[in-house]
């Protein structure tokens, strides 16, 4: 109710819209009369999640998202869902490829996967969940998940697992190094952050037949030559040989961010620092002094995400 009243109503209908249309799509439940529920088994809520993605390139505009994405909270371990691991990425991956590719002249690009979760199978087929509003479902009917709906706790893992298994059919082996690490010697490499993927290549025609195959089996944007990744903006130069890595608007909104629980945490007042922890000690500091009226769990939380953002730019 509260997107209806924002100015940009139309926008966030439009992604309202595109969101049920790619769970439609994605067949991700089925409906079934509440009578077929078995007994003690819960029906889950549901939510929606709105929120404007910043642009992956120079050339794209600000998106508008909207989520469905169901209440995972209330899941019961053993019942609703057993093994949730699902690996991530190590940051120090991308940075290597990044590095390689200008020395060695490789092609590095980047694309991602449109509601990546949704292509995966769930694990179970006791999962239900309410019904959302404008699917047209009956009041005495419920949803049955078949599809790794966003929020449910082993979305991840059965994600994972989907893409890792394509891969692997492609002919693409993993790292030993990194799980998130998939290539074939001398020609190709993949790297993958959730949905988030870095494609390295000796050569245009290896990355564009890569990018061929992965786009008949998922619904992907290519984002073309790598300009930003996790946060970190990239600037290329081929002829040289070099690349240059800069955090810094990434920086200036987490710094915001925490400014509006500290106020001492102003970005006017920061300065670039080529010392980490220099600034993170400085940082942990003022924070420390200005807790007093914010309950400490937000700040825990915030500050615990922002160390962990600081970590993956170190």
């Amino acid at each position: 109710s509260e997107a209806k009243r924002l100015p940009d109503s139309a926008k966030w209908a439009e992604a309202v819209a595109s969101e049920y249309q790619s769970l439609r799509d994605n067949e991700t439940f089925e409906q079934v009369h509440i009578s077929a529920v078995p007994p003690g088994t819960k029906v889950l809520p549901w939510r929606l999640v709105f929120a404007v993605k910043e642009p992956a390139s120079v050339n794209e505009e600000l998106r508008y998202k909207a989520r469905l994405v169901v209440r995972g909270d209330m899941q019961r371990e053993g019942q609703d869902y057993g093994e949730v691991y699902a690996p991530v990425m190590n940051i120090s991956t991308a940075l290597v490829m990044m590095a390689v590719a200008a020395v060695r002249g490789f092609v590095l690009e980047q694309l991602d996967v449109s509601t990546a979760f949704l292509n995966a199978p769930v694990d179970q087929d006791n999962l239900y969940m309410r019904a959302p509003e404008g699917f047209g479902v009956p009041a005495d009917h419920v949803l049955r998940l078949r599809r790794s709906l966003y929020g449910l706790r082993q979305a991840p893992r059965c994600w994972s697992i989907t893409l890792t298994e394509w891969l692997s059919s492609y002919g693409l082996q993993r790292s030993a190094v990194d799980p998130c690490l998939f290539f074939k010697p001398g020609e190709l490499w993949v790297a993958f952050w959730v949905d988030d993927f870095l494609v390295m290549a000796t050569s245009q025609q290896h990355a564009d037949r890569f990018k061929q195959a992965f786009g008949a089996r998922f619904k992907i944007r290519d984002l073309g030559q790598l300009r930003k990744f996790l946060g970190i903006e990239v600037e290329r130069d081929g002829r040289a040989g070099t690349i240059r890595l800069s955090p810094s608007a990434t920086l200036r909104a987490w710094l915001t961010s925490l400014a509006s629980l500290t106020p001492r945490l102003s970005t006017r007042r920061c300065r670039p620092r080529w010392c980490w922890t220099a600034m993170s000690m400085a940082l942990l500091s003022a924070h420390r002094c200005t807790v007093s009226t914010v309950p400490w769990w937000v700040v825990f939380s915030t500050w615990r995400d922002f160390c962990a953002r600081m970590l993956r730019l170190r």
